[in-house]
């Protein structure tokens, strides 16, 4: 599997405007273009692994994270992040965070 150049742009911009910054910010932070960046973002352009490495560091994410979509085993972050989140609940309140997931799996088969 090659590289999701748009979905990788996509994780580049939401945790780029998840840590408030603009492409501008990013791109002083990356010692790089704010161009590049939106072609990055756009998926027209795949940054150096230097590049890569800066950008993870500038977002305070994983590259995992980054190219989430692109791997093949990217099922095992979506189980650490669930567990991550549900680690502190207990008893019955798991039993409805799991409920709302099926909720929320059925509505978005729904319309897709």
């Amino acid at each position: 599997m090659d590289l999701d150049k748009v979905s990788f742009g996509n994780n580049v911009k939401k945790y780029r405007l998840l840590a408030k910054l603009t492409q501008e910010q990013l791109a002083e932070i990356v010692n790089c273009s704010d161009r590049h960046i939106g072609h990055i973002e756009k998926g027209q352009s795949t940054p150096s692994v230097e590049r890569l490495v800066s950008i993870a560091n500038a977002l305070n994410v994983g590259i995992d994270r980054l190219m989430y979509d692109s791997l093949v085993n990217c099922a095992d972050f979506f189980t650490q992040d669930i567990n991550s989140i549900c680690g502190d609940i207990e008893g019955t309140n798991k039993k409805i965070v799991i409920e709302m997931a099926e909720l929320l799996t059925n509505l978005l088969k729904k319309y897709k």
